[in-house]
């Protein structure tokens, strides 16, 4: 589950890694973003590549690093979801569409434009208040999308909102410091 260590209060801090890309040319005049072409045209995504993404059914791809971009909440301490190591499949769903398989459920479908992903919106639930003893489910709703960087680098983000209900949401409220969280995780990811 997306909060399975919520009310554990795990001791050991989640990793946020500093992000690894490798930086612009600086013979690029505009940064990376040319798409290869002499008609002036960039494809806006710095990956120099034209057309769509080659996915391969079953490209398996590990976390390199992570970081909460925003997080009013502390989620750091206590989010276990795509820390450095875990990682994904993606199963080829013909056209555009794929699905994006991680170590823990529930799974993403997603969308290419290009060298861009973006996923359907989730919502999902977290009953580990419950086995606390506690009348709450944490609710949480995410979106989540990203770029190709190259054929072995993605980069992807997660827009998160948390919300508790239940009778002792005040108890995870003072937990995790307020009655709602919206924050932004960022991950770096290799191909296997």
């Amino acid at each position: 589950m997306f909060l399975y260590a919520f009310l554990a209060c795990a001791t050991e801090p989640a990793t946020t890694d500093d992000f690894d890309r490798p930086a612009p040319d600086p013979l690029d005049e505009d940064g990376g973003n040319d798409d290869g072409n002499d008609d002036g045209n960039d494809d806006g995504n710095g990956n120099n590549n034209d057309g769509a993404y080659p996915l391969s059914d079953g490209e398996t791809w590990t976390v390199t690093a992570r970081s909460f971009v925003n997080d009013p909440c502390g989620a750091a301490d206590w989010v276990s979801h795509g820390e450095v190591g875990n990682t994904i499949t993606l199963i080829d769903d013909g056209g555009d569409q794929f699905t994006m398989a991680g170590d823990e459920p529930p799974d993403d479908q997603c969308a290419l434009d290009g060298w861009s992903y973006d996923c359907d919106s989730r919502s999902d639930e977290d009953y580990t208040p419950q086995d606390y003893g506690l009348d709450a489910i944490i609710v949480f709703e995410a979106e989540v999308y990203g770029d190709f960087v190259d054929e072995g680098t993605m980069d992807m983000r997660a827009d998160v909102v948390l919300n508790c209900e239940g009778a002792d949401c005040g108890v995870v409220e003072a937990i995790v410091g307020g009655s709602a969280c919206e924050l932004t995780l960022q991950m770096d990811l290799s191909k296997n």
